[in-house]
């Protein structure tokens, strides 16, 4: 099924940026994990980690403590992208998965310029476990209250 289909026969929906700058506070953004549960493109999670960079955290630490999932492998690859930059993005599947991800709803994991990234996971998130290989904390407080 194509991309373009999938906005009407899944409900698939694309958050626009100026909703989310409009919604999300920035200055509580800090130094810790985040996640996108349904990360479609990385909107969200680009404006988190600019603001994490705009608060002093170095972008490799911002990138390292960003993580998502999401269901659809091109979205993931989108997601990727607009997070790294444009670059090498390598889908691993199947056997290709290292074990510690090979996990119930686990669709695929992703190399960057040949460096794995364990902070992004493609996947059906209502059976995955979220542990990313291992425990993990996410951050809070990220919405005013309106």
């Amino acid at each position: 099924m194509s991309a373009q289909n999938r906005d009407i026969t899944q409900d698939e929906f694309f958050t626009p940026t100026d909703f989310i700058s409009q919604y999300l506070n920035v200055d509580n953004i800090r130094d810790e994990n985040y996640i996108d549960r349904n990360a479609g493109h990385g909107a969200w999670l680009c404006i988190v980690r600019d603001a994490k960079v705009n608060n002093g955290i170095p972008l490799e630490q911002a990138l390292e403590q960003i993580y998502a999932t999401e269901y659809f492998v091109d979205n993931c690859i989108q997601l990727i992208k607009n997070l790294y930059g444009e670059g090498n993005v390598k889908v691993l599947e199947g056997t290709d998965i290292p074990k510690t991800y090979q996990k119930p709803g686990v669709k695929a994991c992703f190399e960057y310029n040949g460096k794995f990234l364990t902070n992004i996971v493609c996947c059906d998130a209502i059976v995955y476990d979220y542990t990313f290989g291992e425990n993990l904390t996410f951050g809070n407080d990220l919405f005013e209250e309106i």
